[in-house]
């Protein structure tokens, strides 16, 4: 997977940008902490997205079962759902 990262300095910090996720920004005084923080930025916005695709998921009682598998490595942890028919 590529990702574009746009990092550029302004005054004396340095600002991270990546266009695949525009809402996220990191800003430090290195391009390092400025890349960290990016990072964590993209990190916390697709925890988000997660939460509330599994929230909506569950809050919708469209489902007979849920099944959780942190067995399955390859996608971290599978969220397996039979829908109500």
């Amino acid at each position: 997977m590529e990702l574009e990262i746009i990092i550029e300095k302004k005054h004396h910090t340095f600002c991270a940008k990546a266009p695949m996720f525009p809402t996220c920004i990191g800003i430090g005084k290195s391009e390092r902490e400025a890349l960290e923080r990016l990072k964590r930025s993209v990190h916390r916005m697709i925890s988000n997205q997660a939460l509330e695709s599994l929230d909506f998921l569950l809050n919708s009682k469209n489902y007979k079962s849920i099944t959780i598998d942190p067995r399955n490595k390859k996608i971290g942890r599978a969220h397996v759902w039979t829908p109500v028919t």
